[in-house]
């Protein structure tokens, strides 16, 4: 297990920028998931996606939507 866990890890850290600063910002907080006790996965799961649907609000507010 700890080869997986190493192996997510590292393609983790691999992980092209998005070019959107608070889309790279949100997705580094996945960077966390290997060292937290899986019963703490849903609370970082849901704190990226409250992240990442403020920064497409925003995004999506423009186009006239």
């Amino acid at each position: 297990m700890a080869d997986h866990d190493e192996q997510n890890r590292d393609e983790a850290q691999d992980a092209q920028p998005t070019g959107e600063p608070r889309v790279d910002a949100a997705l580094r907080l996945l960077h966390r998931l290997p060292g937290l006790p899986v019963s703490e996965h849903s609370e970082l799961y849901e704190q990226v996606h409250a992240q990442l649907s403020d920064v497409l609000g925003e995004l999506g507010g423009g186009l006239g939507g």
